[in-house]
Formats: structure tokens, C-alpha cells, sequence
């Protein structure tokens, strides 16, 4: 500030007394930013203690304040012979015409209207210090009757208040003013830009208009309005048109239901019956009939156009050509269902696997567990590893059969036909559920009534005991207490199997059910009994495929007895080519020691086994680790009489080796020793060369046999 900032700033000391935190410390920073000396209180009772304290040389008061306002504090002040002449400014809006009067009343040196601005703040503040060294005497009071906003009123003030007041007066209307210039002008300019505004938008609300209509003529669907009163179509898009083959003319005026096929008249109506009760039809499937006759499926949904009482008007109709879709449908579902039908075979096989494989699986186990107790007798050893070898072998079988089910599902399994015993086939069968029986504090009795020479017959081996194992499982798993019994006869050259149990039984009703795919007498996710529920689907299927069939008599409560009867094949017996004995020495063994073979095998374990397993033979070994060293050694080795050979090895499959061993040594007899058992493997390994084909896992009498056949 030019004159007191410079001079007398720093001696002055302001009061501020304002309610307000933050224009208290507004106005506070402002003024210590123009070098005064400010103090701050928040109300006039804290301001009139202040003083006491400390003498101000000016007092700035706001007016509204809690406890004793400005005008309170004013007239306190100026009551006071002690602090009557220290100079108070009011900050007023000016707004209300008696603060105008109070201020008089109360004797105030200035006014300061709200919002101020700053300059004009430190002129007010210059001038009131400046009119205070006016000698006390200077400063008369008149008295006078005014008549104000209608009400007359006495007044007592000094002429330089008053002043002082009109040039505030004068001053906050010169403000007012030019702040509503400057607002009438801001009006003007929002105005100019709004009209701008309002110009652009009715020009867009051309465009979207247009671009509507265009939308609306030329969407995908169909669109057409009908008024309630008559069923008369009001509007329609160009779509439907172009679908239809209609014109607007054809369609306008006419009722809804003119161009419905009539197969869907009446669905029509009663969708419009409903929609005038509730103003809504959802996805309705009807059918239009084009102007060519022909059908067309569409799928409607309509909504109500209302007026200001709510009372329905027409209808906004959309109507979707769904033709294509359900043919797509159609055509979807077909799909679908062979993909159910890939599906299904897969989880047959999945879910059958985890059943059948864990049975043995636990006679492996657990018996193998036994052997390591130190304290088994030769006895219970021999019997364990019998036992272990009847569960591997059954292992092995239900691995081919996996195979096999999956032929059931796509229809080409077929009967593969061996001599089979029955009565060591019932002895296996019963060493195997006698435990399970038992296990479960279950009776297991077998009626074998098939005499020795009824004992052989031709069927297939491994269906027959799926089916009867699977029968006999059931048994086990259903039956809670009693037993269970099995009894086996041949009768009119059929076999005839019953399994009979004191179960839970099954309702007549579910009689013909549980033999399909998937079906159990439970569902759902708490069942007791478990299974995957394909045992005697896949039995029944075994059985049809012999030629045979299964019966069930059962009711619950009352146990279960299947009956399983298999027509006998007649004729004899295929013809077993004996091989010739190879020599042995007195005690019966094999006496090899004079010949050499060749084992091409990459997998230590099963190098280590054939070795083991022909130790007492004396035969010498030359072992091949893979193609390379196979070819090498029989063109090095003329002694070798024969190979084992394994179809896959790391370099080249074992079929190749064979072509390269032949083609120099074609009297080289080579044994196919390989896990690859599938239908068509035997023949590549014969078309390959090889005189003699056995499967992995091998078993030593039969690795033994086959090797007679060469090397006698």
C-alpha cells in the first residue's frame, strides 16, 4: 500500500472479529501480508475481553456472530469512554435496509460490504485511521426523524458517519453494478453460445431423426405397430416388406392376423388377447405366411405404447426371422447328439476303467504287501503269489477288455472264441469273491454242477467272466446281510449261471431300466452303493454278442436272482499243434547251453527278466540296446538261432529291424516280444518277418513254449 503501508503499517494494530475459520484467516493473511500487526477472535464477547487486554488501533467486525454480534459489539465499544474512539469497521452485505440503520445506531466508523475486494479494503482502513486524529470536538453528533422503507425512525450519528455510510451505500451499488455488467454480459455470451448450441443440436437431431428412420426402414427385423381397438396394422418397417414380399398397402390397414400362416391364427390372437391386458408379449414363436405362400418362422415380441393415462395405445411389434435358426438348430442338435454319442463312449470307458481295473489291482497290492511279512510260511507264500498271479492276469484281460467296451458302444465288438475250462474257470471265480464275501461277513456258496466231460466248451473267455464277475459284484455290493450263491449247469447244450443274493433288491419297475446305460436303482450325489452304473449294461451287451441273455427276478426287500444262459458252440474242439520237446538234462531242465540268442530290448526291466527268466536254460545272451546294435550283432554273430526282438526302440522300430535281419539271414527266427496288442498287430509283425508274436506282460512258461518251437 502507497501511503500507510509504507508508514505507519507496522505500528497499527487490526482486531478481527469473525465467526469464520477460514475468512477469519483469510482476512487475517492479508492484512499481515500488507505489514499490519492482526489479531483474530471469533466473537464480539471475545473481542471486548481482547481490548481490555491489548488496545487495537482499528476493529474489524463481522456482523452475524454467536453470543454478541457486530452491532453488540459496536454499541459496547462506543459506550465506553476507555475504547470509544478506537474506529470499528462492520463487514456487511448491505442487503437487509436495517443493518443500514443499526450501523448508525450503533455508532460504526465504516462499512465494508461482502464480498469486497482488496484495494478497496486497505482504502477504507487508511481513511478511518486518517479521520481519527480529527480532535474529539470536530466529530458532531445531530439527531434527526427519518422515514425509512415506510417505517419513521430517530436517528443520532456524526456527519462524517453518515457520511461515510452513503459513499459505502454508493460504493457497494457501483460494485453491484458492475458485477451485473459484467454477469449480463457472461448471460449474453452463454446465450450467443447456447442458440450456437441449440442450431447444432436441432441439426443433429435432423441427422439422428434421418438416420433412425433409416435404421427403423432397414434393420434386421421385422417392425409393424397395431392400434387396440380394431387390430389394425398402423405401421410396418421396409423389412418386413422385403421379407414378406407384401406391399405397404398389402399390410397397412389391414388386420394383424391377415398375414399370419393359419396354422398360427389362433396363437396370434391369443398372444394379442394377453398383450391388452398386460402390455407385453415375450418371444412367441409364430409362423407368417409371404406373399409366395411360403411359411415363415418368426419370433415375436411386442411392448405397449401408452398414453398420459396409462391406457394401452398399439403396440411396437418386432418380428425376427428365425427360419435359418431353427434349421441351424436342426441341424445343432444332430450334431449334438453324435457328440453325446462320442461322449458317452468316452465316459463308458473312463468310468468302467477305474472299476474294473482297481479289483485286481487290490489283490496285487494287498497280497503283495503280505509277502514281505518275514514270518509267512512257505504255505501262505505260494498260495499269495498264485494268488497275485490270477489278479495280474485278470488285470491284463480287463485292459484288452477296456478296448472291447468301446467296440460295444460303436457296435463292432465281436466274439473271439477259445477252448475254455469251466471248471477251473468257476475255481478262479470263486477264489476271487470267496474274500470279498467274507470280507463283507457275507455267505459265498458255489454249486458247481458241470461234470468233467461237460468242463470244455468254446466261448469267449473274457466276456464270459466280465459278465459273470460283474454279476457277482453287484451281489457283494448290494447285499448288506444273508450270502450270496452261484450255481452253474449245462442243459439242452446251454450254459446255464445263477447269481443269487439276499439284497436290497430292485422294483419290478426298474427291471427293464438298470440294463441301460448309465441307470441305477440310486441317484443323485449321495448314493450308497456307488458304481458307474454300466456293469449290466455292459454284461447284457457281452451276453447278446455270445448269442446269450440275462434275466432278472427280483422285488425289493426280497433279494435278486440274475440268470445268465449261454447257448454251448457244437463241433470239435480246434486242433493244439504240440510243439517238439527240447532236449533237457536229468533233472528235467531245459538245456540250452549250446545256444546263443539275441535280445534287442531298450528297457532294463524287461532285459533283466527275460535274462532271469531263462538263467537255468543256460542259454548265452547277446544283448541290443537298439536298431544299430540289433543289425550289427547278427551280421557279426552267425551263432545266434534266434532273436527276441521288441517292436519299440529309440532309433527304429523293431518291424524295420526285422526286414534289415532277413533280408541278409532269411533262416534267422525272430520272436516278436511287444506291448502293442491291439487287432492288426499280430499281422504287421508277420508281414514284417517275424515267425512268432507274444504280447508284454509275458508270462516265462509261455516266453519258454514259444522259444521250444526254434530252438528244438
Amino acid at each position: 500500500m502507497a501511503g500507510i503501508g509504507d508508514k505507519i503499517s507496522e505500528q497499527v494494530k487490526i482486531l478481527i472479529v469473525e465467526d469464520s475459520l477460514t475468512q477469519r484467516l483469510h482476512l487475517q493473511h492479508f492484512l499481515e501480508q500488507n505489514h499490519f500487526s492482526v489479531m483474530a477472535v471469533e466473537n464480539g464477547k471475545a473481542a471486548l475481553a481482547f481490548v481490555k487486554v491489548e488496545r487495537p488501533n482499528l476493529v474489524i467486525s463481522d456482523i452475524i456472530m454467536p453470543e454478541m454480534n457486530g452491532f453488540d459489539l459496536c454499541q459496547r465499544l462506543k459506550s465506553s469512554e476507555k475504547f470509544q474512539d478506537i474506529p470499528v469497521i462492520l463487514l456487511t452485505s448491505l442487503s437487509n435496509p436495517e443493518d443500514v440503520l443499526e450501523g448508525l445506531a450503533c455508532g460504526a466508523d465504516n462499512f465494508i460490504t461482502k464480498p469486497f475486494k482488496t484495494e478497496i479494503l486497505i482504502t477504507q482502513i487508511e481513511s478511518v485511521l486518517a479521520n481519527k486524529r480529527k480532535v474529539h470536538d470536530e466529530r458532531i453528533k445531530i439527531g434527526m426523524e427519518i422515514n425509512f422503507m415506510g417505517k419513521k425512525r430517530f436517528v443520532t450519528a456524526e456527519h462524517q458517519q453518515m457520511l461515510t455510510l452513503l459513499l459505502s451505500t454508493y460504493e457497494a451499488a457501483v460494485l453491484r453494478n458492475e458485477d451485473l455488467s459484467k454477469a449480463q454480459e457472461e448471460l449474453r455470451v452463454i446465450n450467443e453460445q447456447l442458440e450456437e448450441l441449440v442450431e447444432q443440436r436441432t441439426v443433429e437431431l435432423k441427422k439422428s431423426e434421418e438416420k433412425y428412420l433409416d435404421l427403423y426402414d432397414h434393420a434386421p427385423a421385422m417392425f409393424m405397430s397395431v392400434e387396440t381397438t380394431g387390430g389394425m396394422v398402423i405401421e410396418c418397417n421396409d423389412t418386413l416388406l422385403d421379407h414378406t414380399g407384401y406391399t405397404r398397402d398389402e399390410i397397412i390397414g389391414h388386420p394383424f392376423t391377415a398375414r399370419y400362416h393359419p396354422d398360427s391364427i389362433q396363437k396370434a390372437e391369443e398372444d394379442f388377447k394377453n398383450f391388452l391386458k398386460t402390455g407385453l408379449v415375450s418371444n412367441s414363436e409364430l409362423n407368417l405366411r409371404a406373399k409366395t405362400g411360403e411359411k415363415m418362422i418368426v419370433l415375436s415380441n411386442s411392448t405397449a405404447v401408452r398414453d398420459d393415462m396409462g391406457n394401452i395405445m398399439n403396440s411396437r411389434t418386432v418380428l425376427q426371422d428365425i427360419t435359418a435358426l431353427k434349421k441351424a438348430q436342426d441341424e445343432l442338435q444332430r450334431s449334438m447328439e453324435k457328440a453325446e454319442e462320442s461322449d458317452r463312449l468316452k465316459s463308458s470307458f473312463l468310468a468302467n476303467m477305474s472299476h474294473e481295473i482297481r479289483t485286481p489291482m487290490n489283490g496285487i497290492l494287498g497280497f503283495s504287501q503280505l509277502l514281505k511279512d518275514p514270518g509267512l510260511d512257505k504255505s501262505a507264500r505260494d498260495q499269495f503269489i498264485d494268488l497275485i498271479g490270477i489278479s495280474t492276469q485278470r488285470l491284463l484281460n480287463i485292459i484288452t477288455d477296456i478296448v472291447d467296451i468301446s467296440k460295444i458302444e460303436s457296435g463292432i465288438e465281436e466274439a473271439d472264441l477259445e477252448e475254455v475250462d469251466l471248471i477251473a474257470f468257476i475255481s478262479e471265480t470263486e477264489a476271487l469273491f470267496q474274500p470279498q464275501a467274507h470280507g463283507n461277513n457275507l455267505t459265498f456258496t458255489v454249486q458247481n454242477k458241470i461234470s468233467p466231460a461237460d468242463s470244455k466248451i468254446m466261448t469267449d473267455k473274457s466276456k464270459l467272466k466280465l459278465i459273470i464277475h460283474n454279476l457277482l459284484s453287484n451281489a457283494v455290493k448290494f447285499t448288506e446281510k444273508g450270502g450270496i450263491e452261484f450255481v452253474v449247469w449245462i442243459e439242452q447244450k446251454k450254459l446255464n449261471c445263477i447269481v443269487k443274493d439276499t439284497g436290497i433288491g430292485i422294483d419290478p419297475q426298474m427291471h427293464a431300466l438298470i440294463f441301460n446305460r448309465f441307470r441305477q436303482v440310486e441317484f443323485g450325489h449321495t448314493r450308497k452303493y456307488g458304481g458307474n452304473g454300466l456293469g449290466l449294461s455292459i454284461a447284457k451287451s457281452y451276453a447278446e454278442i455270445l448269442k446269450g441273455e440275462i434275466k432278472v427276478n427280483s422285488a425289493i426287500g426280497d433279494g435278486s436272482t440274475f440268470t445268465f444262459i449261454l447257448p454251448l458252440e457244437t463241433g470239435d474242439a480246434p486242433a493244439i499243434n504240440i510243439p517238439p520237446v527240447a532236449p533237457t538234462t536229468d533233472n528235467g531242465k531245459i538245456n540250452w547251453e549250446d545256444k546263443t540268442i539275441l535280445l534287442v530290448e531298450d528297457e532294463e526291466e524287461n532285459a533283466l527278466f527275460i535274462s532271469l527268466a531263462l538263467r537255468s536254460t543256460g542259454i548265452k545272451i547277446l544283448r541290443a540296446h537298439n536298431g544299430k546294435e540289433a543289425i550289427e550283432l547278427s551280421n557279426t554273430h552267425r551263432n545266434i538261432s534266434l532273436v527276441l526282438m521288441d517292436i519299440r526302440l529309440p532309433d527304429m522300430d523293431g518291424l524295420t529291424i526285422t526286414r534289415h535281419i532277413k533280408s541278409n539271414r532269411s533262416d534267422l527266427k525272430i520272436i516278436a516280444v511287444t506291448a502293442y496288442a491291439f487287432a492288426g498287430d499280430r499281422e504287421k509283425c508277420m508281414l514284417a518277418g517275424c515267425n512268432e508274436y507274444l504280447t508284454k506282460p509275458i508270462r516265462k512258461d509261455h516266453l519258454l513254449e514259444a522259444m521250444k518251437k526254434y530252438l528244438s
